[in-house]
Protein backbone atom coordinates (compact mmCIF):
# COMPACT_ATOMS: atom_id res chain seq x y z
CA UNK A 1 0.00 0.00 0.00
CA UNK A 2 1.31 3.68 -0.96
CA UNK A 3 2.35 5.72 1.83
CA UNK A 4 0.76 9.06 1.40
CA UNK A 5 3.39 10.65 3.65
CA UNK A 6 6.30 9.39 1.73
CA UNK A 7 4.38 10.08 -1.53
CA UNK A 8 4.20 13.80 -0.27
CA UNK A 9 7.79 13.98 0.87
CA UNK A 10 8.83 13.13 -2.78
CA UNK A 11 6.28 15.43 -4.44
CA UNK A 12 6.76 18.62 -1.85
CA UNK A 13 3.28 18.57 -1.07
CA UNK A 14 1.52 17.75 1.67
CA UNK A 15 -2.08 17.09 2.76
CA UNK A 16 -3.68 19.86 5.42
CA UNK A 17 -6.99 19.89 6.80
CA UNK A 18 -8.24 23.41 5.65
CA UNK A 19 -6.56 25.99 3.92
CA UNK A 20 -6.05 28.87 5.18
CA UNK A 21 -6.61 31.37 2.04
CA UNK A 22 -5.83 29.06 -1.44
CA UNK A 23 -6.98 29.59 -5.10
CA UNK A 24 -9.28 27.30 -5.95
CA UNK A 25 -8.31 25.24 -8.73
CA UNK A 26 -10.88 22.50 -10.82
CA UNK A 27 -10.25 19.09 -11.45
CA UNK A 28 -12.51 16.74 -13.71
CA UNK A 29 -12.92 13.05 -13.16
CA UNK A 30 -13.77 11.53 -16.45
CA UNK A 31 -14.61 7.91 -17.73
CA UNK A 32 -16.95 5.07 -18.24
CA UNK A 33 -19.52 4.00 -15.96
CA UNK A 34 -18.44 1.61 -13.19
CA UNK A 35 -13.98 2.44 -14.00
CA UNK A 36 -14.01 3.34 -10.61
CA UNK A 37 -14.21 7.52 -11.18
CA UNK A 38 -16.14 7.19 -7.74
CA UNK A 39 -13.23 4.99 -6.04
CA UNK A 40 -10.45 7.37 -6.98
CA UNK A 41 -11.74 10.10 -5.34
CA UNK A 42 -12.84 8.45 -2.24
CA UNK A 43 -8.93 7.34 -1.89
CA UNK A 44 -7.78 10.62 -2.52
CA UNK A 45 -9.72 11.78 0.44
CA UNK A 46 -9.39 8.80 2.46
CA UNK A 47 -5.60 8.04 1.90
CA UNK A 48 -5.68 5.89 5.46
CA UNK A 49 -8.36 3.76 4.45
CA UNK A 50 -7.28 -0.44 4.42
CA UNK A 51 -9.83 -0.55 1.15
CA UNK A 52 -13.28 0.39 -0.47
CA UNK A 53 -15.55 -0.65 2.12
CA UNK A 54 -16.74 1.97 3.33
CA UNK A 55 -17.12 3.68 -0.31
CA UNK A 56 -20.46 3.78 -1.63
CA UNK A 57 -20.95 1.05 -4.39
CA UNK A 58 -23.53 3.38 -6.50
CA UNK A 59 -23.06 4.65 -9.51
CA UNK A 60 -22.89 8.96 -9.54
CA UNK A 61 -26.16 10.24 -10.42
CA UNK A 62 -24.95 14.01 -12.37
CA UNK A 63 -21.79 15.19 -10.37
CA UNK A 64 -20.53 14.66 -6.91
CA UNK A 65 -17.26 16.73 -5.42
CA UNK A 66 -14.66 17.60 -3.09
CA UNK A 67 -12.45 20.24 -1.58
CA UNK A 68 -9.14 19.04 -1.07
CA UNK A 69 -6.74 21.18 0.31
CA UNK A 70 -2.66 20.45 -0.23
CA UNK A 71 0.47 22.31 0.77
CA UNK A 72 2.79 22.61 -2.20
CA UNK A 73 6.22 24.02 -1.68
CA UNK A 74 4.84 26.11 1.62
CA UNK A 75 1.89 27.61 0.23
CA UNK A 76 -1.74 26.06 0.68
CA UNK A 77 -4.05 25.54 -2.26
CA UNK A 78 -7.39 24.23 -2.86
CA UNK A 79 -8.38 22.06 -5.53
CA UNK A 80 -11.96 21.58 -6.28
CA UNK A 81 -12.01 17.87 -7.72
CA UNK A 82 -15.81 16.82 -9.48
CA UNK A 83 -16.17 13.16 -10.11
CA UNK A 84 -18.78 12.92 -13.22
CA UNK A 85 -21.31 10.29 -13.72
CA UNK A 86 -20.46 8.07 -16.89
CA UNK A 87 -23.81 7.63 -18.28
CA UNK A 88 -24.62 9.52 -21.23
CA UNK A 89 -28.47 10.44 -19.79
CA UNK A 90 -26.84 12.94 -17.28
CA UNK A 91 -24.26 14.27 -19.88
CA UNK A 92 -26.49 17.58 -19.92
CA UNK A 93 -26.36 18.14 -16.33
CA UNK A 94 -22.36 17.38 -15.71
CA UNK A 95 -21.40 19.82 -19.00
CA UNK A 96 -23.18 23.06 -17.80
CA UNK A 97 -22.27 22.73 -14.25
CA UNK A 98 -18.55 21.34 -14.25
CA UNK A 99 -16.78 21.50 -17.55
CA UNK A 100 -16.38 24.61 -17.79
CA UNK A 101 -13.03 26.52 -16.41
CA UNK A 102 -11.59 23.19 -15.73
CA UNK A 103 -7.35 23.46 -15.31
CA UNK A 104 -7.19 19.67 -15.04
CA UNK A 105 -8.64 16.38 -16.09
CA UNK A 106 -8.44 12.37 -15.11
CA UNK A 107 -9.73 10.10 -17.38
CA UNK A 108 -9.93 6.72 -15.53
CA UNK A 109 -10.18 3.58 -17.25
CA UNK A 110 -11.25 0.07 -16.16
CA UNK A 111 -8.12 -2.01 -17.47
CA UNK A 112 -9.30 -5.04 -16.42
CA UNK A 113 -12.93 -4.69 -18.56
CA UNK A 114 -10.64 -3.75 -21.43
CA UNK A 115 -8.19 -6.81 -21.26
CA UNK A 116 -11.51 -8.96 -20.32
CA UNK A 117 -13.11 -7.90 -23.97
CA UNK A 118 -9.24 -8.04 -25.79
CA UNK A 119 -9.33 -11.82 -24.20
CA UNK A 120 -12.66 -12.54 -25.30
CA UNK A 121 -12.30 -11.44 -29.13
CA UNK A 122 -9.03 -13.41 -29.26
CA UNK A 123 -11.48 -16.46 -28.54
CA UNK A 124 -13.50 -15.46 -31.57
CA UNK A 125 -11.52 -13.82 -34.46
CA UNK A 126 -9.53 -15.28 -36.99
CA UNK A 127 -6.64 -13.54 -38.65
CA UNK A 128 -7.72 -12.92 -42.06
CA UNK A 129 -6.15 -14.68 -45.13
CA UNK A 130 -3.32 -11.61 -45.87
CA UNK A 131 -2.51 -10.96 -42.35
CA UNK A 132 -0.70 -13.15 -39.47
CA UNK A 133 -1.98 -13.74 -35.91
CA UNK A 134 0.24 -11.31 -34.39
CA UNK A 135 -1.05 -8.82 -37.10
CA UNK A 136 -3.98 -9.82 -35.74
CA UNK A 137 -3.45 -9.29 -32.58
CA UNK A 138 -1.34 -5.89 -32.89
CA UNK A 139 -4.60 -4.27 -34.98
CA UNK A 140 -6.82 -5.62 -31.94
CA UNK A 141 -5.01 -4.20 -29.23
CA UNK A 142 -4.60 -0.59 -31.22
CA UNK A 143 -8.06 -0.60 -31.91
CA UNK A 144 -9.12 -1.38 -28.51
CA UNK A 145 -6.78 1.34 -26.63
CA UNK A 146 -8.45 4.15 -29.60
CA UNK A 147 -12.12 2.91 -28.07
CA UNK A 148 -11.07 2.56 -24.45
CA UNK A 149 -9.44 6.38 -24.69
CA UNK A 150 -12.64 7.58 -26.81
CA UNK A 151 -15.26 6.39 -24.50
CA UNK A 152 -13.29 7.94 -21.48
CA UNK A 153 -12.70 11.16 -22.76
CA UNK A 154 -15.98 11.51 -24.42
CA UNK A 155 -17.08 14.20 -22.10
CA UNK A 156 -13.50 16.61 -22.32
CA UNK A 157 -14.51 19.60 -24.04
CA UNK A 158 -11.89 21.71 -25.99
CA UNK A 159 -10.54 24.13 -24.44
CA UNK A 160 -10.50 28.02 -25.09
CA UNK A 161 -9.34 31.01 -23.46
CA UNK A 162 -13.55 32.09 -23.23
CA UNK A 163 -13.47 29.46 -21.02
CA UNK A 164 -11.29 30.68 -18.34
CA UNK A 165 -11.67 33.62 -16.72
CA UNK A 166 -8.32 34.26 -15.58
CA UNK A 167 -5.49 31.60 -16.24
CA UNK A 168 -5.84 31.48 -20.21
CA UNK A 169 -2.92 29.76 -20.03
CA UNK A 170 -4.89 26.52 -19.64
CA UNK A 171 -6.21 27.16 -23.31
CA UNK A 172 -2.79 26.33 -24.96
CA UNK A 173 -2.46 22.72 -25.94
CA UNK A 174 0.99 22.65 -24.22
CA UNK A 175 -0.68 23.17 -20.86
CA UNK A 176 -3.11 20.92 -21.25
CA UNK A 177 -2.92 18.91 -17.58
CA UNK A 178 -4.43 15.49 -18.57
CA UNK A 179 -3.46 12.29 -16.50
CA UNK A 180 -5.40 9.11 -17.82
CA UNK A 181 -5.52 6.09 -14.50
CA UNK A 182 -5.63 2.54 -15.44
CA UNK A 183 -7.59 1.83 -12.89
CA UNK A 184 -8.33 -2.07 -11.24
CA UNK A 185 -4.45 -3.33 -12.73
CA UNK A 186 -4.50 -5.53 -9.72
CA UNK A 187 -7.55 -7.65 -10.61
CA UNK A 188 -6.32 -10.20 -12.91
CA UNK A 189 -2.72 -10.80 -10.75
CA UNK A 190 -3.25 -14.22 -10.06
CA UNK A 191 -4.18 -15.42 -13.68
CA UNK A 192 -1.18 -15.26 -16.03
CA UNK A 193 -2.96 -15.53 -18.54
CA UNK A 194 -5.17 -12.68 -18.62
CA UNK A 195 -2.31 -10.95 -17.11
CA UNK A 196 0.27 -11.21 -19.80
CA UNK A 197 -2.95 -9.21 -22.09
CA UNK A 198 -3.41 -6.64 -19.75
CA UNK A 199 0.39 -5.31 -19.41
CA UNK A 200 0.61 -5.50 -23.14
CA UNK A 201 -2.55 -3.11 -23.11
CA UNK A 202 -1.18 -1.14 -20.85
CA UNK A 203 1.70 -0.97 -22.63
CA UNK A 204 -0.07 0.48 -25.44
CA UNK A 205 -2.37 2.83 -24.17
CA UNK A 206 0.52 4.48 -22.11
CA UNK A 207 1.70 4.87 -25.82
CA UNK A 208 -0.92 6.48 -27.14
CA UNK A 209 -1.14 8.47 -24.29
CA UNK A 210 2.07 9.87 -23.82
CA UNK A 211 1.76 10.65 -27.96
CA UNK A 212 -0.94 13.04 -27.08
CA UNK A 213 1.41 14.53 -24.54
CA UNK A 214 -0.54 13.59 -21.27
CA UNK A 215 0.41 11.76 -18.13
CA UNK A 216 -0.59 7.85 -17.85
CA UNK A 217 0.01 5.39 -14.60
CA UNK A 218 -1.24 2.36 -13.74
CA UNK A 219 -3.22 2.37 -10.44
CA UNK A 220 -5.66 0.66 -7.80
CA UNK A 221 -7.85 2.67 -6.01
CA UNK A 222 -8.45 -0.79 -4.06
CA UNK A 223 -5.21 -1.32 -2.68
CA UNK A 224 -4.49 2.38 -2.56
CA UNK A 225 -1.68 2.53 -5.69
CA UNK A 226 -0.67 5.71 -7.34
CA UNK A 227 -3.83 7.01 -6.98
CA UNK A 228 -3.03 9.85 -5.08
CA UNK A 229 1.04 10.61 -6.15
CA UNK A 230 -0.56 10.61 -9.36
CA UNK A 231 -2.98 12.95 -8.40
CA UNK A 232 -0.61 14.88 -6.45
CA UNK A 233 1.50 15.09 -9.71
CA UNK A 234 -0.99 16.52 -11.23
CA UNK A 235 -1.90 19.09 -8.84
CA UNK A 236 1.26 20.41 -9.28
CA UNK A 237 1.92 20.58 -12.70
CA UNK A 238 -1.74 22.81 -12.71
CA UNK A 239 -0.49 25.01 -9.75
CA UNK A 240 3.25 25.57 -11.46
CA UNK A 241 1.66 26.53 -14.80
CA UNK A 242 -0.97 29.15 -12.83
CA UNK A 243 2.35 30.40 -10.88
CA UNK A 244 4.10 31.24 -14.26
CA UNK A 245 1.01 33.10 -15.67
CA UNK A 246 0.61 34.77 -12.75
CA UNK A 247 4.24 36.48 -12.87
CA UNK A 248 3.29 37.62 -16.49
CA UNK A 249 -0.17 38.50 -16.19
CA UNK A 250 -0.56 39.76 -12.34
CA UNK A 251 -4.03 40.61 -11.28
CA UNK A 252 -4.80 44.57 -11.07
CA UNK A 253 -5.43 45.62 -7.71
CA UNK A 254 -8.59 46.24 -6.01
CA UNK A 255 -9.94 49.45 -5.46
CA UNK A 256 -11.27 50.36 -2.34
CA UNK A 257 -14.72 52.59 -2.75
CA UNK A 258 -15.32 55.24 -0.07
CA UNK A 259 -19.10 55.26 0.86
CA UNK A 260 -21.96 57.51 -0.93
CA UNK A 261 -22.99 60.33 1.39
CA UNK A 262 -26.08 61.10 2.31
CA UNK A 263 -27.69 64.40 1.97
CA UNK A 264 -31.41 65.86 2.51
CA UNK A 265 -33.58 65.57 -0.34
CA UNK A 266 -35.28 68.85 0.16
CA UNK A 267 -35.08 72.23 -1.92
CA UNK A 268 -34.71 74.50 1.44
CA UNK A 269 -33.25 72.72 4.05
CA UNK A 270 -32.59 76.08 6.29
CA UNK A 271 -35.73 75.66 8.38
CA UNK A 272 -34.52 72.11 9.17
CA UNK A 273 -33.09 71.39 12.60
CA UNK A 274 -31.38 67.89 11.74
CA UNK A 275 -27.61 66.38 12.43
CA UNK A 276 -25.47 66.49 9.46
CA UNK A 277 -23.90 63.64 10.13
CA UNK A 278 -26.60 61.69 10.44
CA UNK A 279 -29.58 62.72 8.81
CA UNK A 280 -33.49 61.58 9.21
CA UNK A 281 -33.62 58.45 6.82
CA UNK A 282 -36.96 60.25 5.45
CA UNK A 283 -35.36 62.85 3.79
CA UNK A 284 -31.89 61.32 2.52
CA UNK A 285 -31.81 60.03 -0.77
CA UNK A 286 -27.86 58.56 -1.90
CA UNK A 287 -26.22 61.27 -4.34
Amino acid sequence: MADPDATAALLGTEFVAAPKAAQPFKIVLVGQSGAGKSSCLWRLTHPDAPDLSDCAKVSTIGVDFAVYPLRIQGVEYKFNVFDTTGQSRFTSIVRPYCLTEVHGFVGVIDVAYWTRHISDSLKTQNAAEDETPEDMHRKLFQSTVVLALTLAFSNMPRATEASFAHYKCFADPANQVVLCLGNKMDLYERDEKLQAIQDKFTDALEQVVHAKNWRYANASAERNINVISEMHSIMSRIVSIANAWDREHPRPERIERKPKKMVPDVENDDDIDYDREAAPTSYCKCM
